[in-house]
């Protein structure tokens, strides 16, 4: 097996590129042949690389869409009448090399959400340090689909308003939301294992919203996280109420914020560090009333199976204010209420085992 080399931000920003010409230049025999298999293309960072002064790999208007490089393509289209898709496993290697000073996601989004990938994309041995993520995405990708993670420090500051990172819910849903993770924003049949995190999160929206937060992956969705680790205190405030949207609701935890979907699963992983979401909220609007649902590991899961295992919480947990299931200076009460434990502040089918908490609730 051979590895393309990564040695400069010029190569890494053309990760498609050479996985579609790579295919492109076989020949016509072996491309039939790839077609019905799993083709694979890997490469691996030579170097330490310094971003704070290279472009993004895109120039796309939309903060959401920026990124140093793609390796979301897994399927790749032949040329011609009969063009077909092609499954390709991608596979990166960092070996033990690091990015520094990134103010976007290393890649946009990783793999593809398609049930039909039977092998899945691998992202290892990597280091991504002093982030400065402004427009709320997490400094490895937006989302991931069907790849494993591992190996991986990640150290920085994710912060964000209301100021063009908010995902749109369909228009008869007033409400908007959006989704923040230290690592990805959202995983979805994936693994993360052996991932530390040291990346401050500090978050607040000045409308009616959903959020949920984590320190490793906001939200996951039938994926497991293994052997992982968050440093990096969480801070969200300011929920507003608003009458004809109704009450937030704010999901934050510190390894995921919420989980969904069929089976999930934590195992030996731990928060060591603040999380808060809503106990310092400011006052300069009046009011601050939520659904807060805090927890050490895990915020909110609704997923018809999670599995806790062997995980602990040592930072203070903090959820909620005073305002929640009391009558605001206009007259109208607010039901909202403040959950916070140190393993998970709510589940719907949660077998928790071998866990603990020391942290102040």
């Amino acid at each position: 097996e051979y590895y393309y080399i990564v040695p400069n931000a010029g190569v890494l920003s053309r990760l498609d590129d050479i996985t579609t010409k790579e295919y492109q230049d076989l020949d016509d025999e072996t491309q039939n042949a790839t077609l019905a298999d799993i083709k694979v293309t890997r490469f691996a960072l030579w170097y330490d690389m310094d971003l704070s002064q290279t472009e993004y790999s895109n120039e796309e208007d939309d903060p959401n869409s920026k990124s140093w490089a793609s390796l979301g393509i897994q399927t790749i289209i032949g040329a011609g009448e009969e063009a077909e898709e092609v499954n390709v496993q991608i596979i990166f290697d960092g070996r033990e090399k690091t990015f520094s000073n990134l103010n976007a996601p290393l890649f946009k989004d990783i793999g593809e959400d398609k049930a039909s990938v039977s092998e899945k994309s691998v992202i290892k041995n990597l280091r991504l340090t002093d982030g400065s993520m402004k427009t709320g995405i997490g400094i490895l990708a937006r989302t991931i689909y069907n790849t494993e993670i591992s190996n991986m420090t990640i150290s920085g500051n994710i912060t964000g308003t209301s100021d063009g990172v908010i995902d749109k819910k369909p228009e008869e849903d007033k409400a908007t939301y959006k989704v923040v993770g230290g690592l990805v924003n959202e995983a979805k049949n994936s693994t993360i294992s052996t991932v530390t995190s040291m990346m401050k999160i500090d978050y607040s929206l000045l409308e009616k919203h959903e959020i949920t937060i984590g320190g490793i992956a906001g939200r996951i969705t039938s994926s497991t996280i293994n052997y992982s680790s968050n440093y990096g205190p969480i801070n969200y405030s300011r929920a507003i109420y608003d009458e004809e949207a109704g009450i937030d609701k704010i999901y934050v935890g510190g390894i995921v914020g919420s989980i969904t979907g069929g089976q999930s699963n934590i195992n030996n992983s731990y928060n060591a560090t603040s999380v808060m979401a809503g106990y310092a909220s400011s006052s300069a609007l009046g009011i601050t009333p939520g659904n807060y649902y805090v927890g050490g590991i895990v915020g909110y899961s609704s997923a018809s199976n999670l599995n806790i295992e062997g995980s602990y919480n040592s930072g203070a947990i903090k959820s909620g204010n005073k305002q929640n299931g009391k009558t605001t200076s206009d007259g109208k009460g607010t039901d909202g209420v403040s959950c916070a434990a140190g393993i998970i502040a709510y589940g719907t089918t949660a077998n928790i085992t071998s866990c603990y908490n020391e942290g102040q609730i």
